[in-house]
């Protein structure tokens, strides 16, 4: 007997399947329609018919890092975190051997294939807590949240900003995350 749709359709088993040659807009695009949160699953279907999963909200810290560009980069050029799982056909295995090799798979999660297409995930390793306490990627790309109300509005700079010690810019600062360095965005210099 094949593996049971209702499971396919459970709450922790949600999802959305996407190529790598597309981009994060493109699959937050499909989350939105979709009416989904950021603990779904993104599964990625590689060229080579190999498959990955991550969480949305396991983009977060990525999104941040990146700023715009993480939204326009292909899927398959971003250094994501993403897991390579198995695939199984659906009607070649039932559902409690299905839930078994989830367990036993990397991610703790099984892709369910209909002719080498994904149908479906199960997902075995429950949800997971939030560790960013920033923006998420899902509410970058969302509307914006109402701050009218956020007691940070009131927040007052004590200190004047940055001044560049080699050309006397002020606020001049820009942070190179790759060399983890502040960079004058005045004279290009990196900064005291």
């Amino acid at each position: 007997m094949p593996v049971d749709d209702a499971l396919l359709r459970a709450p922790n088993n949600r999802h959305i399947k996407i190529n790598e040659t597309l981009t994060l807009m493109e699959a937050f695009d499909a989350l939105k329609a979709a009416k989904g949160h950021s603990w779904w699953h993104m599964i990625i279907e590689y060229e080579n018919k190999t498959w990955a999963a991550l969480r949305f909200s396991d983009l977060d810290l990525l999104a941040l890092r990146m700023g715009p560009d993480f939204f326009s980069t292909p899927i398959s050029d971003l250094p994501l975190n993403a897991s390579l799982v198995n695939a199984v056909e659906k009607d070649s295995i039932d559902t409690e051997n299905a839930k078994a090799l989830a367990r036993e798979s990397l991610g703790r999660l099984l892709v369910i294939t209909r002719n080498g297409q994904c149908v479906g995930i199960i997902s075995v390793g429950g949800a997971r807590g939030e560790l960013f306490a920033g923006s998420t990627a899902s509410e970058l790309y969302g509307e914006l949240a109402d701050l009218s109300e956020d007691a940070r509005l009131r927040y007052q700079v004590k200190a004047p900003p940055p001044t560049c010690p080699h050309c006397g810019q002020q606020s001049y600062q820009k942070y190179d995350v790759e060399k983890e360095v502040f960079i004058c965005r005045n004279c290009g210099k990196i900064g005291g």
